[in-house]
């Protein structure tokens, strides 16, 4: 299951993610972000589960400017390895 919201707060894109970020909710994140100049925030407080494919977005989404918040422990050590 994969589920990401867009909110408008104060002016600002926040992208909230929930589920797993795997395969086509991959392609969604790509799609829904495409548009999207940073800065802008994703919240991963939602974030279950990350495959190759979802981290390797996410470290792309945060060397872009984009500013990650909520990040699950597991993830964040995932995303400093790429680093």
């Amino acid at each position: 299951m994969f589920r990401l919201d867009v909110i408008d707060q104060e002016g600002d894109s926040v992208l909230r993610v929930a589920g797993r970020l795997k395969g086509e909710a991959v392609d969604i994140l790509w799609e829904q972000t495409c548009g999207l100049a940073p800065p802008y925030t994703v919240d991963l407080r939602e974030l279950v589960f990350a495959d190759a494919r979802g981290l390797e977005a996410l470290h792309h989404l945060e060397q872009s400017g984009v500013r990650l918040i909520h990040v699950p422990e597991l993830v964040r050590m995932q995303l400093e390895r790429t680093s």
